[in-house]
């Protein structure tokens, strides 16, 4: 059911140059996730979003706990908080 509504990605990562040397973290963690997320498991994780509409921090730590990734990699970041930021935005727009 899932693949019908969350079609295949063919997704790659696109980072400015900036961000990269404002959070070198960055690179760590995208360069740690390469080849481990397969179309089906992306599908998944986007169902759970947005489908299921579950907290996006709860499925990410569970994602990487399943791949054997350190579920910590961003959290507590000042990525993080400008992600969670950005969420809670975009979540007030919709009410």
């Amino acid at each position: 059911m899932t693949a019908a509504i969350f079609p295949p990605y063919e997704a790659v990562a696109v980072i400015r140059q900036q961000t990269l040397q404002q959070h070198p973290e960055v690179a760590e963690a995208i360069a740690e996730l390469g080849g481990k997320i397969s179309d089906q498991e992306m599908q998944k994780l986007n169902y759970a979003l947005a489908g299921q509409r579950r907290d996006v921090k709860e499925v990410a730590q569970e994602f990487l706990r399943s791949k054997e990734l350190n579920p910590l990699i961003l959290y507590g970041s000042r990525l993080d908080q400008q992600f969670t930021a950005q969420r809670q935005h975009r979540v007030s727009l919709k009410q």
